[in-house]
Parts: C-alpha cells; structure tokens; sequence
C-alpha cells in the first residue's frame, strides 16, 4: 500500500510538474503575443501619422496650385494690359510721326 501510495504521489507530482511546464508556455505565448500586440498598435499609429502628414502635404500642394493659378491669372491680365498700352502707344507714336509728317 505505502508502494502504491508513493507511486500515486509521484504520478501527482509529475502531473503538477507537467501543468507548470505548460502553464510556462502559455506564459511565454502570451508574452510574444503582447510583444507583437505592441509592434502591430506602434506601427498603425506610425502610419496614422504618416497620413496625416500625407494628407498636410496634399492640402499645401493644393493650396499651392490655387496661388499659382492666380497668379497666373495675375500675369495674364498683365500681359494683356502691357499689350493694349503697346497698341495704344503705337497708335500715339503714328499719330504723332503723321502731324510730324503733314505739318
């Protein structure tokens, strides 16, 4: 009976120690997982703010285009004016050269 008894108790203990080493890698399991947990969250976030900077650069690429078409209307109004004086300018200069002319 004591045999028996010692037997049990053995087969016990190695079931407890058996439960322990399971138990440890879970643990660890888990801990990789948390680890990657953290790695995934980290890098959502980064490209979170990756966007949004994305997002800034697109909002200043457009805000620079409009200026730049204004601008560019700017100019265009300018040119045209430039070349209405020139015309007007032209028309004075032969006006002028024809009184020269028949005086």
């Amino acid at each position: 009976a004591t045999e028996n008894t010692v037997r049990v108790i053995e087969n016990v203990a190695q079931t407890i120690d058996e439960i322990h080493q399971i138990a440890n890698s879970i643990s660890a399991a888990m801990e990789e997982q948390t680890a990657v947990i953290k790695d995934v969250v980290s890098n959502t976030q980064l490209a979170s703010t990756k966007t949004n900077d994305m997002n800034n650069v697109v909002s200043d690429m457009k805000q620079s285009a409009h200026n730049t078409q204004a601008a560019s209307q700017n100019v265009n109004e300018a040119a045209n004016d430039l070349v209405e004086r020139t015309n007007n300018l032209k028309g004075a200069v032969e006006s002028f050269l024809s009184n020269i002319k028949n005086a």
